[in-house]
């Protein structure tokens, strides 16, 4: 039974993806429950996204066009116009699975002290072939508090599949607006002041293809990431130990990509940002000779 105030609001943000965008509406459209709205983002396309949308004769879906700004800014107005009393994400080029959005209404509700759900994930290339399960297990249910687990990669909980009640915005905040990107402050602050309602069946499927921010952005990923585990260790979230050991590792992480693209400059710059939250390990000052030399060889 669908409950009258169960309205899902699907916010999607969007910018080129005029290829995948009609399957990802169709898997959208393609869910057992129905009692959704969808309120696409455009952030400023300049391919035919919007002839495609226009071309589908759905009431529930709306489509805002917005000049280039931050995926932050997108979601914050569309949650101001979403009516649904849940709120769910999207990317405009994954798919959901039939029955996504009705398993974690269903598991909300069995579990009514509990503001909101994510599900698993697989991430797949050309026509859905499977090359990647996020989480283990991928089966069973689980209620718990998410924020530490995520915070040392133990789990990995995509946006896509979060579901949330429209109340949690006002403990947790809204989406920074500084950065392209601030999936993880978001993420974050919601796992830290809510217990989660996990499902570990694959709901969603990730698309992996050469446009994907995670290719394009790695950088200001990393870069927003250690933005966030900052502000978290400011806000005393987390301990200061721990924080320190994922700015370190993270510096390090990006620092060898910067390397790898012999952004030289960039890499010494992070490793030594690096240094400062492990001062006693010698792998940055070997990571930094190394640059080093590969900047005076040139």
């Amino acid at each position: 039974m669908v409950l009258k105030e169960d309205l899902v609001s699907i916010v999607m943000c969007t910018y080129n993806r005029a290829n995948f965008i009609r399957q990802t509406i169709e898997s959208i459209q393609a869910q057992t429950f129905t009692n959704w709205e969808l309120l696409i983002m455009d952030n400023g396309s300049t391919d035919n996204t919007k002839e495609i949308i226009d071309d589908i004769a759905d009431e529930r879906i709306s489509y805002h066009r917005f000049n280039s700004t931050s995926t932050g800014r997108l979601r914050n107005i569309a949650f101001g116009k979403a009516r649904g009393n849940y709120i769910a994400l999207m990317d405009s080029d994954d798919l959901w699975l039939p029955e996504k959005l009705q398993k974690q209404i269903n598991l909300l509700r069995e579990n009514p002290e509990i503001k909101f759900s994510f599900t698993n994930s697989q991430d797949f290339i050309g026509d859905l072939q499977v090359v990647h399960t996020l989480n283990q297990p991928t089966t069973g249910t689980a209620i718990q508090n998410a924020f530490l687990p995520m915070l040392r990669s133990e789990l990995f909980p995509p946006i896509q599949t979060f579901l949330f009640d429209k109340e949690c915005l006002a403990v947790c905040g809204r989406f920074r607006e500084t950065r392209i990107f601030n999936d993880y402050e978001f993420i974050g602050k919601l796992c830290y002041h809510f217990d989660a309602a996990i499902l570990y069946e694959p709901l969603l499927l990730r698309r992996l293809h050469q446009t994907n921010s995670i290719h394009i952005y790695s950088n200001e990923l990393a870069q927003e990431y250690m933005e966030a585990v900052r502000l978290f260790k400011k806000e005393k979230m987390i301990e200061a130990s721990l924080a320190n050991q994922l700015l370190y590792t993270t510096a390090m992480n990006t620092g060898n990509v910067y390397l790898s693209q012999k952004q030289w400059q960039k890499a010494i710059n992070i490793y030594l940002a690096g240094w400062q939250h492990k001062p006693f390990s010698i792998v940055p000052l070997k990571k930094l000779l190394k640059t080093i030399l590969h900047l005076v060889s040139r």
